[in-house]
Formats: structure tokens, C-alpha cells, sequence
């Protein structure tokens, strides 16, 4: 919080547990890391499968694509794993399968090539809870679907300034 005080970034911690202390430590993580590098990198997909495999999955499991540099280092920060170093890949894509309540997630690479699973993670790089298969079986089919149309590989990335209170 003091560092990002000298960029003109006020906050205050707001957590009242434990859990949610864990949470708020990892946001601001992110933002550290945002301002420290100065810019932002999106990731740009094809419209159409962005829409179809974010779809939630059997009601309450909710896929997630990866687009932002923010995102692969929100994603490492909360699981426990090296998911950020994947940023500048060009051989795979980055799907965060999450539960209803954003608490529990599957961290998933995806080959764009074949769009085979190449491996999926839970929190410290342990393998996925047993109530995850379903739901990682149906986004494992729409993915295949989609590399078979050429469609898993990025448009194209962009690298934004980060903007803070106005200033770049």
C-alpha cells in the first residue's frame, strides 16, 4: 500500500478475515506489478469463441480466457503456480475454470495447435478436484472444437500504458 501510495494510488485494507486478507494481498499484488512494469498487454481473440467458451459450464462452473497480463498474474498470485511466466506464449492458451463464488478454480493450457489439454492445475499446482472433471471435460470438447477452426490463436496483442489518477 505504500508503494502504490507514491504513484498517487490510495488504499485502505479492508479485510476483516483471513480469507479475504489473502484475497486483497494478491489485488494488490497485481496492481504493484502493473505500475512497476508501466504498461498492459491484451491479448486479442475472435469474438465469437471468447463468447462461446466463457459460457458457464453446468450452471455454476464459469471458464475464464486469459487476455490480460493482469489476468495471468491475478491467476498465479491466487493458485499458487507459475501461470504468469505463460504471458508471451504463442503455443498455448490460458482458460481459469472457476467455481460460482470465484474461490476455486482449474487453471487449464491449452494447445492453439490441436487444442489438446497439455495440463490442468488446482491451487499449488495439485491436480483438479473431483467435482471439476464434468465441467473440464465439456470446456476440453469446446476447445478441440475451436482449434479444428483455427480459431484458439490470438488476433493479435496489445501493449497500453497503465494510467494512474490520469498520468501515464
Amino acid at each position: 500500500i505504500k508503494e502504490l501510495s507514491t504513484h498517487g494510488i490510495i488504499l485502505n485494507l479492508r479485510s476483516k478475515k483471513l480469507k479475504t486478507f489473502f484475497n486483497e494481498h494478491d489485488e494488490i499484488c497485481t496492481m504493484i506489478s502493473t505500475v512497476n512494469r508501466g504498461h498492459s498487454i491484451f491479448i486479442n481473440f475472435d469474438e465469437y469463441m471468447l463468447k462461446d467458451v466463457e459460457t458457464p459450464i453446468l450452471g455454476s462452473y464459469y471458464p475464464y480466457i486469459l487476455k490480460r497480463s493482469e489476468d495471468y498474474e491475478e491467476e498465479g498470485c491466487f493458485m499458487h503456480h507459475c501461470v504468469g511466466s505463460y504471458l508471451n506464449s504463442t503455443r498455448c492458451i490460458i482458460i481459469s475454470l472457476r467455481c460460482f463464488d470465484n474461490q476455486e478454480r482449474v487453471t487449464s493450457e491449452y494447445s492453439i495447435r490441436d487444442g489438446k489439454n497439455v495440463q490442468s492445475k488446482y491451487m499449488f499446482n495439485g491436480s483438479p478436484p473431483e467435482h471439476f472433471k464434468e465441467a473440464l471435460e465439456i470446456l476440453n470438447q469446446k476447445v478441440i472444437y475451436y482449434s479444428k477452426k483455427g480459431l484458439l490463436k490470438p488476433i493479435g496483442k496489445t501493449k497500453v500504458p497503465v494510467v494512474v489518477n490520469g498520468v501515464e
